[in-house]
Parts: structure tokens; C-alpha cells; sequence
């Protein structure tokens, strides 16, 4: 990142951010997002898809029933996914929704 500042007093703009934006998107995934999501036990994982490809917020408990609600602790403790209202959940971070939708059926 540091490449995009080159000389005394540049200062980073949106250009700067959507040119450096794919990389900095398969650092994430590649460091960080890959490791949580190999953190998740197959049935976490599919709760993480369910909730990524949702709206915000949506309520999921009534879909995922009592296994899903175990398995959204699970996900709650792991800081995977926070609540956003009465039975309402979404992943912790809109960048890793991203991570998850792009994983689709496989991962």
C-alpha cells in the first residue's frame, strides 16, 4: 500500500482506493477471511452463506430452526456473525459477506 504515496505531501484519494482495491480485496481473503472461514465447521459455513446472501438483518432463526440457532452461538462466540435485532443476525463484516457469496456452494 505504501507504493501509492510517492513523494512529499500525496495524499490518498478514490482513485487511489478502487485502483488498489482488488488487491487489497485477495489480501483480506487470502489472510484473514480464509482462515475464519476454515474456522467454521461445514454446518457454520453454510449458516455463514445463508445469512451472506440475505438482506441485513434478515431474520434466520425461524429458517436455520434449532441446529441453526446452536450453530449462530457457535458463530456468535467466534465473532463470525453479530446480532442486529430480535433473531436477527448478519456477518461481522460486509467485506467478508462478499468473501462468502464469492464462495458460493463449494468451500
Amino acid at each position: 500500500m505504501r507504493d501509492l504515496f510517492t513523494g512529499p505531501g500525496s495524499r490518498l484519494t478514490a482513485e487511489h482506493v478502487e485502483a488498489a482495491w482488488p488487491a487489497i480485496a485477495a489480501h483480506l481473503a487470502s489472510e484473514r477471511f480464509a482462515v475464519e472461514w476454515q474456522s467454521a465447521t461445514p454446518g457454520e459455513r453454510d449458516v455463514l452463506k445463508t445469512l451472506a446472501e440475505g438482506r441485513d438483518g434478515a431474520p434466520v432463526t425461524r429458517a436455520l430452526g434449532r441446529s441453526g440457532a446452536t450453530l449462530l452461538a457457535r458463530l456468535l462466540r467466534k465473532g463470525l456473525v453479530v446480532r442486529s435485532g430480535r433473531g436477527e443476525y448478519q456477518l461481522y463484516h460486509a467485506v467478508f459477506a462478499g468473501f462468502a457469496r464469492l464462495l458460493g456452494g463449494g468451500g
